[in-house]
C-alpha cells in the first residue's frame, strides 16, 4: 500500500543513510555538516594480480557509510575464529577476486586491499552475520543452498583505533596528532610524579 517494507538494521542504516545524504545535500552555513565529513568514509582500494608480477596495479577510490566486519572467517575450514572487532574488519578490508588480466589474456586471481583514506567524525560498523550456506539443488531446496545466521559473540572497544586500517598518507597526517598526544600525556605523567616526590620529601623532612 506504499508504505515501507520491514526492513533489518542494514537496510534501515542505509535507508536513513540516503535521506540524510540527500537532507544534507544542500549548502548549510554551519560548517562541517555534509555527509562526508560527518558519516562519510573515502577508501583506497588496490589489486594486485597473484599470477603476474607485470601487469599493472590498479588503484581506486570510493565513498562508503560503514566498515565491515566480517566474521564468517570463523566458519571456514582453517580459519581463525573472529573474536574482535578489530580481527573482523582487517579479515574485511583483504580479500581475493577473479579479474581478467591483459598480460595473461585470461582471467586470474587478484588481491584486494582496502584501506581508508579520509575519516569521517563518526564510524559505523557493520557485523557481517549472514552468509550464503550451499548444499544440492533438490525439489525441497531449488536454491541450492540457504541464508544463515552467525551467532557468534564478538566483542568491540568502547574507542576504536583506525589507524591500522588507513593508508601510508592518512597515518603520516594521524602520526602527528598521536605524538603530540603521548607528548602531552608524558608531560602530565611527569609533573604528577615530580608533585609525589616533592610531597614526599616533605613529608620525610618533617
Amino acid at each position: 500500500e506504499g508504505r515501507p517494507a520491514q526492513q533489518d538494521a542494514e537496510e534501515l542504516y542505509n535507508a536513513l543513510s540516503q535521506s540524510i545524504q540527500t537532507a544534507l545535500s544542500e549548502p548549510s552555513i554551519i560548517p562541517a555538516t555534509n555527509w562526508e565529513s560527518i558519516l562519510g568514509i573515502e577508501m583506497e582500494e588496490t589489486l594486485k594480480c597473484s599470477e603476474c608480477d607485470t601487469e599493472q596495479v590498479i588503484r581506486k577510490t570510493e565513498n562508503v557509510s560503514k566498515l565491515v566486519c566480517n566474521i564468517q572467517n570463523s566458519l571456514v575450514g582453517g580459519g581463525s575464529n573472529i573474536d574482535h572487532l578489530g580481527e573482523g574488519v582487517r579479515l574485511g578490508l583483504e580479500g581475493q577476486l577473479e579479474k581478467h588480466s591483459d598480460v595473461l589474456g585470461r582471467n586470474a586471481i587478484w588481491n584486494k586491499t582496502q584501506r581508508i583514506k579520509k575519516l569521517p567524525r563518526y564510524l559505523c560498523f557493520h557485523f557481517m552475520r549472514f552468509f550464503w550456506k550451499s548444499s544440492e539443488v533438490s525439489t525441497n531446496n531449488p536454491a541450492g543452498g540457504q541464508k544463515c545466521k552467525i551467532m557468534r559473540s564478538v566483542s568491540y572497544p568502547n574507542s576504536f583505533d583506525a589507524y591500522e586500517y588507513c593508508n601510508e598518507e592518512l597515518q603520516t597526517a594521524l602520526k602527528l596528532n598521536r605524538e603530540a598526544e603521548e607528548k602531552t600525556f608524558e608531560e602530565e605523567m611527569n609533573r604528577k610524579r615530580q608533585k609525589l616526590e616533592e610531597g614526599t620529601d616533605a613529608a620525610a623532612s618533617s
